[in-house]
């Protein structure tokens, strides 16, 4: 089998794939009909480890493998939106907890009724044996990896939202794992975030612009991490010939080493 054909076909990017589509939809699906506003697909990680108790915002860099400094960004935009807020930690009076609101609560609840609804959907496209065969081998993955479940879900089946529940942290695992096992290659210092980046600069470059709107985050969000990108030589800026006002962000040699190093680990982790 091809390099080509062995990454087309690895578990790990349909595993990707389908948990970046049940978020995308449920995002959209909780913007036009359930009234949520300002809601971004880097939510959902946070919104779901916060859990009924709260979390250190600690912990939830480290769950996601990503800098405290970028956690707390994004927790910033989130209590920003009203679904989060910070509250003292009842053991420990140096640290705060990240909470969700009511609103938060009641995004959450609503999430979980939207991924039911996408999962009958998907249901549909598959026969129930072979629905049930895929549920229990994410559940038997999930367990065997000892692998956080989000809040309110047991990973136990017939629940009827079970993907909502496995996906998520499965698919986390994966890129953290890619991440590890590309950094192995000879490339230190990575983070999760570069992916929003890197996976959108194509072979005639990408505006930052473009790639905040495609991965649904701030303009600022991007070009903090196009920054990092640039101090670790993965990425150049060159002005942007069809728009004087815009600069494109494109690979150097070492960032297509990085990508083709990527490729090579996804190739790895479906073996």
């Amino acid at each position: 089998m091809s390099a080509q054909q062995r990454y087309r076909d690895n578990f790990a990017r349909h595993v990707l794939g389908l948990a970046r589509y049940l978020q995308s939809q449920t995002m959209h699906t909780l913007l036009e009909h359930y009234g949520h506003q300002n809601l971004r697909l880097n939510f959902e990680p946070y919104i779901a480890l916060v859990g009924d108790h709260g979390a250190r915002l600690s912990d939830i860099a480290d769950t996601l493998g990503v800098s405290r400094q970028s956690a707390n960004q994004t927790a910033n935009v989130i209590e920003a939106a009203g679904y989060v807020t910070r509250a003292p930690d009842p053991c420990d009076g140096r640290a705060r907890l990240l909470v969700l609101t009511a609103a938060g609560q009641q995004l959450r609840s609503d999430g979980a009724r939207v991924v039911a609804g996408l999962q009958s959907q998907i249901g549909q496209l598959v026969s129930p044996k072979d629905m049930a065969t895929s549920i229990n081998a994410l559940i038997t993955l999930t367990h065997s990896l000892n692998l956080p479940l989000v809040a309110g879900h047991t990973g136990a089946a017939q629940t009827g939202a079970e993907l909502g529940g496995l996906l998520p942290r499965l698919a986390t695992y994966i890129e953290y794992r890619l991440m590890t096992l590309t950094a192995d290659k000879g490339h230190p210092g990575l983070r999760l975030s570069f992916g929003q980046v890197l996976t959108l600069i194509g072979p005639e470059g990408g505006s930052i612009q473009r790639i905040a709107n495609t991965q649904e985050v701030s303009k600022q969000a991007i070009s903090a991490i196009a920054t990092e990108l640039e101090e670790l030589g993965y990425i150049r800026r060159e002005a942007d010939p069809g728009d004087a006002r815009q600069l494109l962000l494109k690979l150097t040699a070492r960032g297509e080493a990085l990508i083709a190093d990527s490729v090579a680990s996804v190739e790895t982790l479906g073996e």
